[in-house]
């Protein structure tokens, strides 16, 4: 993974938890929230994938670089590859 990449997935990883604060609140502390969790509330179609239509604008600019195909796309699989949960 070359350097930008790797900014630019750290970076998602850190607007997730921003986003997902409301785990935080629940007493989850450290990291982004698990898979599960994320793809649940933002899914809208239940493919397994979030895209660019699923979660706010500011969200997708950092999501999208764990998709690691380059298909627009990231799958729970990726999302996982990307954030170590």
């Amino acid at each position: 993974m070359n350097v930008k990449r790797s900014w630019g997935v750290v970076m998602a990883m850190a607007l997730v938890v921003a986003v997902a604060s409301g785990a935080c609140a629940q007493g989850r502390r450290g990291g982004p929230p698990p898979a599960e969790a994320l793809f649940g509330r933002f899914d809208a179609n239940k493919d397994g994938a979030l895209t660019q239509n699923e979660v706010p604008p500011p969200m997708w600019a950092r999501l999208r670089a764990a998709a690691a195909n380059g298909d627009d796309a990231v799958t729970i699989a990726e999302y996982r590859a990307a954030s170590g949960r």
